[in-house]
């Protein structure tokens, strides 16, 4: 069996598929689910998951987007990127 690269692995295991997540994003219609420890690279997730806010212990986050230049599309690629990392198909 030959082995992915980390970073694919990353996006397969973890993004696409949500294996052994701990939190579902629900915004644009579409639920992720994703993972603290990796959302926590972002300051705006970190402190939305320390400290005494309600969402430190929800597992489902309801996030509004109100921006309408903002779509699906944009949004996949770009929690993945939290690293700095690009998806490649």
């Amino acid at each position: 069996k030959k082995l992915k690269s980390t970073s694919k692995y990353i996006y397969q295991t973890l993004f696409l598929a949500g294996e052994n997540s701990d939190i579902t994003i629900c915004a644009l219609g579409q639920e992720w689910h994703l993972h603290k420890i990796y959302l926590c690279q972002s300051g705006y997730f970190s402190s939305m998951f320390s400290g005494s806010w309600k969402e430190s212990n929800m597992s489902c986050i309801e996030l509004e987007i109100p921006d309408q230049n903002i779509d699906t599309e944009g949004t996949f690629p770009l929690a993945f990127s939290l690293r700095g990392r690009t998806v490649h198909g």
